[in-house]
């Protein structure tokens, strides 16, 4: 078993970085780089049992199943292949009166997991930094109340239309 972690600070409320995190995972595209499209393939909410297609830059796409679900505080997902499957972390803590801080971890499993980690370290490494800092910089934007860079405020009658 090949084991790659990072961990940050998130100046923002564990429950914001969870929304974000969690509860709509078709929308990462959107803020880290580390991530071409996911798309779901079952309806409703993210739980134990759903499944994802995700594709991701360099790599080629995975069918990632939901396998451990604690709402507010943690997920896993899981890739499988014969030879070689992943599991994805991410765990959010709140740190009292100062944000939260996100873990992230990817684990290979199976008989190619040394030499896949081996030769996939430097970018397993990288694109779990740019999820860390995505991440971030999203529950900082939206705790701001900014819009996204590259977006657009919406004008006065798309927010009323929006809110209506």
């Amino acid at each position: 078993m090949t084991v790659f972690s990072t961990h940050i600070h998130i100046p923002a409320p564990a429950a914001l970085a969870w929304d974000i995190l969690a509860n709509n995972v078709q929308a990462w595209p959107d803020w880290t780089q580390s991530m071409t499209s996911i798309r779901a393939l079952d309806p409703g909410p993210m739980r134990n049992g759903a499944r994802f297609v995700v594709k991701q830059p360099k790599l080629p796409e995975a069918v990632m199943t939901v396998v451990d679900w604690e709402p507010t505080s943690r997920f896993s997902w899981r890739s499988e292949g014969r030879l070689l499957w992943a599991m994805a972390d991410h765990a959010i803590t709140p740190v009292e009166d100062k944000g939260c801080t996100l873990v992230l971890r990817l684990k290979f499993h199976g008989p190619l997991s040394g030499i896949a980690g081996r030769w996939m370290a430097s970018l397993v490494q990288r694109y779990l930094q740019m999820e860390a800092e995505g991440l971030r910089a999203e529950c900082v934007r939206q705790s701001a109340g900014q819009p996204r860079p590259n977006q657009h405020p919406a004008s006065e009658t798309e927010n009323a239309q929006v809110s209506a």
